[in-house]
């Protein structure tokens, strides 16, 4: 995940990332890379949490395993939630990019992905079969869904309205979406390009996607016009 102190800034005008150096551009692939590695290593803080707070099962030490489930619907869903408000906030352009307005998305946002953590926890308490493997794989799919949170933030940066996004849930992959919106500003409009990553890892949902939004354009209103 960029930091605020790094070599490259956001450009309001072309709503890009470019370094502050040399003035290049970062490309859709290298912005798209840095979203996936940051999402991959909150994977990893996610999945360290789970197992160091839940027992390898919730039949072999019930009581630890309620203690630490409960624990858990805490401290995880705080690492969850600041994954999904960097993310956003990334894809938004940084810190100084976020408004009033992006705050309301994002809260709302939040209010849903709390609502399907909690009765993942709670499942978590009424389960005796489930195991602390199954439960930090579960738990690792929304630091997946941060990916949905970067996407809808880069939406707004553009002030545009897409049909659905990478890891909205809405396609097989689930959370685990790995494709992208590449967003490109033009003089009298903005072209948004659906990109399926992944290979021959991509679901059948997301190559529908690849072809039907292969290119939106969403007109500008000029002035004059």
């Amino acid at each position: 995940m960029p930091r605020e102190d790094s070599s490259w800034d956001w450009d309001r005008k072309s709503r890009r990332y470019r370094g502050k150096d040399t003035g290049r551009y970062m490309s859709h692939g290298q912005v798209t890379n840095l979203r996936d590695k940051y999402t991959d290593a909150r994977r990893t803080t996610i999945r360290s949490l789970v197992r160091e707070t839940l027992p390898l099962n919730a039949k072999a030490d019930p009581l630890s395993w309620n203690v630490g489930v409960r624990v858990l619907r805490e401290k995880g869903w705080r690492e969850v939630e600041r994954s999904m408000i960097a993310q956003y906030t990334f894809g938004r352009g940084g810190t100084n990019a976020m408004t009033s307005a992006d705050r309301v998305i994002v809260q709302q946002m939040l209010r849903d992905q709390k609502g399907y953590w909690d009765r993942f926890m709670m499942e978590a308490l009424q389960s005796p079969d489930m195991s602390m493997e199954y439960a930090a794989n579960r738990a690792t799919m929304y630091a997946d869904a941060s990916t949905a949170f970067y996407e809808r933030g880069r939406e707004t940066a553009f002030d545009i309205r897409l049909p659905g996004h990478p890891g909205d849930g809405g396609t097989e992959c689930l959370s685990r979406c790995r494709c992208s919106w590449e967003i490109v500003e033009r003089k009298t409009k903005v072209e948004a390009i659906w990109h399926a990553n992944g290979g021959d890892n991509v679901c059948d949902g997301c190559r529908g996607r690849a072809a039907q939004w292969s290119l939106l354009t969403f007109e500008r209103v000029t002035e004059g016009t």
